[in-house]
């Protein structure tokens, strides 16, 4: 058993599953304890359990393998690095920074067909936008 509880029942669910039916339940059980957002048979946002489920296995696999000599699955599958920039406009001061996400909320666009179009979402997310902040130097 390399994860906790979370991981071991996902793990059940996905892996030790033979019939064409899962049950999600017993992992949505296990979700429900560590989580107050998601108890209960509400309708909840899909994206958002899914963030919180991610970081819930990640947090597992960190505490069960503390330094183990592999990555973490849900950094190599999940995670992205992020570089931030911001520019100050009147004396001309930059800072930059690394920030990491597991999951990103990008719009998908209708193009002009009305299909999806993924790659707009991605480019607005990206946009430069101004911010109304103190210079920090």
């Amino acid at each position: 058993q390399k994860g906790g509880e979370l991981c071991n029942s996902f793990t059940s669910l996905i892996i030790n599953n033979k019939k064409k039916v899962i049950n999600p339940r017993p992992m949505k059980g296990v979700m429900d304890k560590y989580t107050k957002q998601f108890r209960g048979t509400k309708q909840h946002d899909a994206h958002e359990f899914i963030g919180e489920f991610l970081d819930r296995i990640h947090d597992e696999l960190v505490e069960k393998n503390p330094k183990s000599a592999c990555q973490y699955i849900t950094d190599s599958c999940f995670r992205t690095e992020v570089r931030v920039s911001l520019k100050c406009e009147n004396c001309g001061y930059e800072r930059s920074r690394k920030e990491f996400y597991r999951n990103l909320s990008i719009d998908a666009f209708l193009s002009s067909n009305n299909k999806a179009n993924v790659e707009d979402g991605i480019n607005s997310f990206f946009k430069s936008e101004e911010l109304d902040v103190d210079c920090e130097k």
